[in-house]
């Protein structure tokens, strides 16, 4: 008799496939019957005892593989057999289970996802080596990824009972990131399930912040003519003052915009977050001096030499070396003061040839000035000779 049941059991397991559930139970339902006890000697009727643990084990496999086919997925009893004590194996027919769910067509609602989380804590049961943290961050993370408002906010009620903090804040931002990385615009749907995501997360988190700030700056950006602009490519871009450098750029007096620019760098955590000020006058300056308004390149410069940015130096030598950089000498000479003390080494000498320039240009300037005011003074003279003769003569007449 132990030969015949292990022989059934062996069929089953051989069976690649995992299609033939049913066919399966009904060979558990027929070997079950060898292990009935006799009601007054309560022994077994056949002398199966050795079959004992693997008829419960081979019971557990259906029970499993009932759990699975009900969401779609499919496993030769083999498979689970061989593989039970297999944590990561084991786990990725969780992963399996809730990614059926994630793609189901049409989509799950709040009941259909209440039913696979009731069935993935009784595969949990069944599969104790996957522990149920793992089981419940996995399900969470497909609710999130669900596209679904409602889904979401049941997410949240999930995390708040069964998920530690740190590891929801985890889910909430990997969450985030899918939909704007996935968004075409700030207009695609998918912009306003990534702020659904990021309302669940708690008040005052930095990391929340910062992505609420990216949501801010596609807006931004779109201001100054930049809608073009995919959310994945802000996200990813190493060197984000390249979009306030194209944002100064895109219309003639964008650059006059200055506080506007400051806070699209500070959403874009521009030098993450240091000295914006400096590097975003510094875009001004060239910008202005670019369509020839000088006397805005002049007080960007003014205010990037206040931030102490001492890579602006190029752009204050440009501007000081202009023959229409104005009367104001004293300004000049500061501007290419700043430039020698930062500029690079093989620019020193070009830079010092100007300032010499300068106080040529000074010197002469001052000349210039006296021989003017002498010959003003001259003229005076004459006038108060010319009144004293007309004086004397009525004197003498």
């Amino acid at each position: 008799m132990v030969d015949t049941l292990r022989l059934a059991l062996d069929c089953c397991y051989a069976h690649q496939t995992g299609n033939q559930l049913e066919l399966a139970e009904s060979i558990y339902f027929s070997i079950i019957s060898y292990f009935k006890e006799n009601p007054g000697t309560r022994q077994l009727k056949y002398n199966v005892s050795p079959m004992k643990q693997e008829v419960e084990m081979f019971k557990n496999h259906l029970e499993i593989s009932r759990i699975l086919s009900k969401n779609g997925v499919v496993k030769p009893l083999s498979h689970l057999r061989d593989h039970s004590n297999d944590k990561e194996v084991m786990k990725k027919i969780f992963d399996a289970v809730t990614a059926r769910a994630e793609g189901a067509r049409p989509p799950l609602d709040q009941d259909g996802w209440r039913l696979v989380l009731r069935d993935v804590q009784c595969l949990q049961n069944l599969v104790p080596v996957v522990e149920m943290t793992g089981v419940m961050l996995g399900y969470t993370e497909s609710l999130l990824s669900s596209g679904s408002h409602s889904n979401i906010e049941l997410a949240g009620s999930v995390m708040e009972g069964l998920i530690d903090t740190g590891d929801s804040l985890q889910l909430v931002l990997t969450a985030w990131r899918h939909y704007y990385s996935t968004a075409a615009s700030l207009s695609d749907p998918d912009i306003d399930l990534a702020r659904k995501c990021l309302s669940l997360a708690p008040d005052g988190v930095r990391d929340i912040q910062d992505c609420y700030d990216l949501i801010a700056a596609l807006q931004s950006l779109a201001d100054f003519g930049l809608s073009d602009l995919l959310p994945m490519t802000v996200l990813n871009c190493q060197d984000r003052m390249e979009f306030v450098r194209r944002a100064v750029q895109t219309k003639q007096n964008a650059y006059k915009n200055t506080q506007r620019l400051m806070k699209l760098a500070s959403l874009l955590k521009v030098c993450q977050g240091e000295s914006v000020e400096g590097v975003v006058w510094d875009t001004i300056a060239r910008r202005a001096l670019q369509v020839g308004d000088i006397s805005a390149s002049r007080t960007a410069c003014n205010n990037f030499i206040l931030a102490g940015h001492t890579a602006g130096w190029d752009i204050c030598y440009a501007l000081a070396a202009r023959p229409d950089f104005g009367p104001d000498l004293e300004r000049c000479r500061e501007l290419l003061a700043f430039s020698a003390s930062h500029c690079d080494p093989e620019n020193i000498g070009d830079v010092l040839q100007t300032i010499l320039t300068v106080e040529q240009r000074s010197i002469t300037k001052k000349i210039e000035s006296k021989i003017v005011r002498d010959d003003t003074n001259g003229e005076a003279d004459n006038d108060e000779e010319e009144i004293f003769d007309d004086a004397v003569e009525n004197a003498v007449d």
